[in-house]
Order: C-alpha cells, then structure tokens, then sequence
C-alpha cells in the first residue's frame, strides 16, 4: 500500500474588488475606523513636513534605475535586518527583478512609486497592472519614518491610482496580513 500523499495547502491571496470611483470605495469599502485613521495618517505626514511630500508613479525609462535602487535599498534592509534573503538577496534575484521593471515599463505593466520626503525617496512600493487588476508584489520604506505609517499612505495612493485607472481589482498578494482588510480585502486561495 502506498503512503498518502500529503495535499498542499490552499494559500490565502486578499483581494480588494473595486468599485468605479474613490469616493465609493472611501465611503462605503473602508470602515469608519479605517477613513479616521487614514485621514490622521495623511495629516500627521503634512504637520511634520507640510508639503513637501508627495507619491509618485515611475514613468520614464530614466527614472526607473534610481528608483529600482531605492526599492532594493529599503526593501533589503528590514529583511537583512532578520537574517533572511529578501526578495532582491542575490544578484540573479535582483538582476531578474531588474530586468522584469524595464519590460513591463515598456510594456505599460509596472507600477512602481515612491513616496518622497524633501527630495528623498522614503518608500517604494513595487507592482504591476495587467487585464484589469492591480498586483501589488514588494515594497519597501525607510525605517526613520515608521511613525508616520508610510505603508498605509502608500497602500491607499496605490487603491486610489488603481480604481483612477479603471482597474476592477487589487490584489494584495499572498497573506493574510492583517493590514490587508483594514482596506476591505477579502479572501481568494491560490492551489
């Protein structure tokens, strides 16, 4: 008789369904808690360094290595910090990765931004668009700014972007950080 295979586990993928306008989605997705603290989160960054910030979507070919290097930069930090690889620990990992942000910019695929501060790029959030759906993948943000949330501020540009876009779909990638409801995902699984 031969053992039992074991099955694999279903992966949980949050997804956020769109709805054609910001304000719907603000108004009915988001919870009443979620829009105060948003908006607490949006004033804190403004109070401490007024206008000078603001989220940007990589569009030119020029920009595009800078700010590859700064995803790379901060998104390497936390992880090495833990002892683990990251997504971009080796040179192949991080020459595919390389690579795949100049296709999909030619292509008109990437989604990739920068939350700016003064001139410094603080955080970057790395994704992709593709048949209607917004696939966030990595990011990463400068450990000096925890306290102003810079990953919600940047999750809620990134929706926002996404539904200004005509997308129909957010999906959050695989996990089910708790982060990923407080912006109204629910669950699919990946097989």
């Amino acid at each position: 008789r031969e053992p039992a295979q074991e099955q694999p586990q279903p992966e949980i993928c949050p997804y956020i369904s769109l709805p054609s306008d910001w304000d719907t989605y603000y108004n009915t997705v988001l919870s009443d808690r979620r829009r105060k603290n948003y908006r607490r989160e949006q004033r804190r960054l403004t109070e401490a360094f007024g206008e000078d910030w603001s989220c940007q979507r990589v569009t030119s070919p020029a920009d595009l290595p800078a700010v590859f290097e700064d995803l790379v930069r901060l998104h390497q930090v936390k992880w090495e910090a833990q002892g683990k690889q990251g997504a971009f620990g080796t040179p192949q990992l991080k020459a595919f990765h390389r690579a795949v942000t100049e296709r999909f910019l030619e292509r008109g695929w990437l989604r990739l931004y920068r939350l700016i501060i003064k001139g410094e790029t603080v955080a970057v959030e790395y994704g992709f668009a593709y048949r209607g759906r917004y696939y966030f993948f990595i990011g990463g943000w400068d450990e000096r700014f925890t306290e102003y949330s810079l990953g919600h501020i940047m999750t809620g540009f990134l929706v926002r972007e996404a539904i200004t876009e005509g997308l129909s779909e957010f999906d959050m990638h695989r996990g089910d950080q708790p982060y990923k409801y407080y912006w109204g995902a629910q669950n699919a699984y990946d097989h």
